[in-house]
């Protein structure tokens, strides 16, 4: 049986139905296959909240998948089977495909430099492309292999103020800035669909770059 660690951080101290049910189904549907752990946390700093929650997924140690997940998000019943296949078959750090709440548009990006951190959305990102190295996307969905916490040390997604940027790259950057600097590759099965609420819900295949964009 696998053993998965689900790591839910929050700003606030309720989740949205629908992401509860996209978690409920696994503990209804899954329970005889897996051996699921469930830590939260929440504080006003998302990424002191996320490095709190990997220290408690360290003292965790007969858990082999760490799978982080965001409270805005929701994930279909095939997620775990995917992500532990993926796992399995050696990669380190693997997601599903997640559209950006803002505009649409698959979160996908690419570092031009990680120190200081560089970095811009992968443009004309093909959706129907199977599994996609890249750089670095949100961490809503992220799992990866416990091994990877020996290899990117704390704290891993502090976020510092970037005077060239006039603002701090966010929590997602900086976890990936770690796990480049490791050697560490990540990937993005791009048939494995999130969504991501906002009044509604965006998913990444209804995205169309737009001409010009």
């Amino acid at each position: 049986m696998k053993k998965v660690l689900i790591l839910i951080p929050l700003s606030w101290e309720y989740v949205h139905k629908n992401f509860m049910w996209s978690v409920m189904q696994w503990a209804l549907f899954l329970k005889d296959k897996y051996d699921l752990g469930v830590v939260d946390g929440s504080s006003t700093f998302m990424d002191s909240t996320r490095d709190k929650l990997l220290e408690i997924a360290e003292t965790k140690k007969k858990y082999d998948y760490i799978l982080q997940l965001d409270a805005d998000q929701t994930y279909p019943l095939e997620t775990l089977d995917v992500l532990t296949g993926h796992i399995d078959a050696g990669h380190k750090c693997v997601t599903g495909l997640t559209a950006s709440r803002q505009y649409g548009w698959p979160l996908a990006f690419e570092f031009s430099s990680i120190d200081p951190p560089r970095y811009k959305r992968i443009r004309n990102f093909d959706v129907n492309a199977g599994l996609v190295k890249v750089d670095g996307t949100g961490l809503g969905g992220v799992m990866i292999h416990r091994s990877v916490l020996d290899q990117v040390p704390f704290p891993r997604f502090m976020m510092h103020y970037d005077d060239y940027l006039r603002r701090p790259p966010g929590d997602d950057v900086m976890f990936f800035v770690g796990l480049k600097k490791a050697g560490i590759d990540c990937y993005v099965d791009t048939k494995l669909r999130f969504g991501h609420m906002v009044v509604g819900e965006r998913r990444a295949e209804d995205w169309v770059e737009p001409s010009g964009a």
